[in-house]
């Protein structure tokens, strides 16, 4: 009825009813493991509260700087449209940007107010993961085990790995997570008849997400979460033999989230005018299968953390050691969704009589999404000429693959009493793993913000009135500097189309105060002489850019000086286009 999606006064005695139930039925020793993991899980989840709201600027890089610099252009413009800006292959919304430039009029620091929107959008992600195996019937130890292995920082050096794009810094891939999470958690709740004023919220949260999510990344989340669910839910209804499944309330919400991914990527093509990456996806020959399967494989391995980036690592060093549990963690992931397939395969009939059920659904989704991602990765040309591909395209695999297990380690209980050391040693290696990892991230920081500063603040000491500083280079030099400094635009010195970088000043006029130029020797010596006689060598120190731990500059072996010119600025418009 209507009146059961109204508000309703919150019931605090109902809230963890099942979690409290569960505790005490369980005997002393399992209730004390359990509250213990609990423990370890609450600290787990407040060290990435911990590393969001202060390690940011630690881990700055070229392309991270560009969601702080989007923020502050948000926040400056007072609107999530910018006249002075060009998008890259998104419009960079579907991720905690959007919260973040919401929250700059309360905290008014980009990094806090990132920092605070990536800790809400964990919090929904670590709500919706719970809600859901609750309703498949997993433990709170399965639960926590789940978790635990989803809020692993792995893969932490990389720029675009599995920490920096899903649970710390830009996280790129969190607010998507958070969609292919509720749509499962949704699905559930509609299949389990739920009625409620939270329920209501939780649906329409979810189809909003999933529209807006088309509108800022186009087909991307269309293909590799929502479509494999579809297509989950038809082959359950056929294999459980009661096709009226798709008549349901279920298959209703997908096609409300169809439609509403549809909406958002009408808008983005019509309205925005812009077209995401996916529209210049381009795909593989059959001749290459097995190869790019080798590269999801060893991509899979990359995002888990279970190989090392560069040789050289001892299997015995303490490195060593540590990239041996994460290899064995990733291995009982891959495990898990083996015993899946072999338990479908060894028992048909059983598998299509359950499927029907919730478990059935929540399996058919998820091996669905694992099933189609593979395929997808495998046949598009993702690997930008590399070895190996880049991480982050096989995350939503990940986590799929990682919700399985849960739902299939129960299965040991046939097996002679496995179940119990098997989720023990599990467990003990899987929060091991973790803790391991964030140890690695806090002693692998990859930028000092604190020089770039010094830089910045030098710079407006020497010249308060100019307005823009012209780099040559556009590696992460340039670009951080654009986030430690609000009072002057540091632009790359080039006629071509700049992704991810303001536009202001693009043809040099409103720059009575004149212009200054950061160049090594190098680079001032190979620009067109038109333009470097313009900018005269000022007396001010060299700076070292872009230094890592160590103190060395990482980009360029040479020091950069710091030229003036009086007469304006450099009319970008007017260079030449480069390939």
């Amino acid at each position: 009825m209507l009146t059961d999606f109204l508000p309703h006064k919150p019931d605090p005695r109902r809230w963890f009813a099942s979690e409290r139930t569960e505790l005490s039925a369980m005997k002393r020793p399992a209730t004390a493991a359990t509250l213990l993991l609990a423990v370890l899980f609450v600290f787990q989840l407040g060290f990435l509260c911990w590393c969001n709201l202060t390690q940011w600027q630690s881990h700055l890089d070229g392309d991270s700087s560009t969601q702080i610099v989007k923020v502050l252009e948000i926040w400056k413009a007072g609107s999530l449209s910018l006249s002075n800006w060009n998008d890259t292959t998104t419009l960079l919304l579907d991720m905690p940007l959007s919260l973040a430039a919401a929250l700059m009029p309360l905290f008014r620091d980009p990094f806090l107010s990132y920092g605070v929107s990536n800790i809400i959008w964990l919090i929904l992600f670590v709500y919706g993961i719970w809600q859901l195996l609750r309703r498949a019937g997993c433990t709170i130890a399965l639960r926590l085990l789940a978790l635990f292995l989803i809020l692993t920082p792995y893969s932490y050096t990389e720029v675009l790995g599995y920490a920096n794009c899903l649970l710390v810094q830009s996280a790129y891939y969190l607010v998507r997570a958070v969609y292919m999470v509720y749509l499962l958690y949704s699905l559930m709740q509609l299949y389990r008849k739920e009625r409620g004023f939270g329920h209501l919220i939780t649906w329409l949260f979810t189809m909003g997400l999933g529209a807006w999510i088309g509108m800022s990344s186009g087909t991307f989340m269309l293909l590799l979460v929502l479509l494999p669910v579809i297509a989950g839910f038809v082959v359950r209804a056929f294999a459980a033999d009661r096709p009226r499944l798709l008549l349901s309330s279920g298959s209703v919400f997908l096609i409300l989230n169809l439609l509403g991914f549809g909406a958002g990527y009408f808008v983005q093509r019509n309205v925005v005018h812009f077209s995401s990456r996916d529209s210049i996806i381009a795909w593989n020959s059959y001749t290459e299968f097995l190869s790019n399967l080798s590269k999801v494989i060893q991509g899979y391995l990359k995002l888990t953390n279970a190989l090392p980036a560069d040789g050289g690592v001892m299997i015995l060093s303490s490195e060593g050691i540590a990239f041996g549990i994460a290899f064995v963690v990733s291995m009982v992931i891959l495990a898990g969704t083996l015993l899946c397939l072999w338990r479908i395969s060894h028992a048909p009939s059983a598998a299509c009589h359950a499927a029907g059920n919730e478990r059935g659904l929540l399996f058919s989704a998820l091996l669905s999404i694992v099933g189609v991602d593979t395929l997808i990765l495998v046949g598009a040309s993702l690997a930008y000429g590399e070895l190996v591909y880049e991480s982050r395209y096989l995350i939503f695999l990940l986590i799929a693959s990682v919700l399985l297990l849960p739902l299939c380690l129960p299965w040991l209980k046939r097996a002679g009493g496995l179940y119990v050391p098997v989720l023990f040693l599990v467990t003990a290696l899987c929060v091991v793993n973790a803790f391991l990892c964030d140890a690695g991230y806090v002693s692998h920081p990859s930028y000092d913000f604190s020089y770039a500063k010094t830089v910045t603040n030098a710079l407006n000491a020497a010249y308060p009135d100019v307005k823009i500083v012209y780099m040559v280079t556009d590696d992460h030099d340039r670009k951080v500097l654009r986030t430690a400094d609000s009072n002057k635009v540091y632009r790359m010195v080039t006629g071509n189309y700049n992704p991810g970088d303001y536009t202001y000043y693009n043809d040099g006029t409103g720059l009575e105060a004149g212009s200054l130029l950061l160049a090594t020797d190098a680079q001032y010596a190979a620009m067109p002489a038109e333009l470097s006689s313009r900018f005269v060598k000022t007396d001010m120190p060299q700076f070292w850019l872009y230094l890592d731990k160590t103190g060395y500059s990482t980009n360029d072996p040479q020091p950069y000086s710091v030229y003036y010119c009086a007469d304006g600025g450099i009319d970008l418009t007017s260079l030449p286009v480069t390939d």
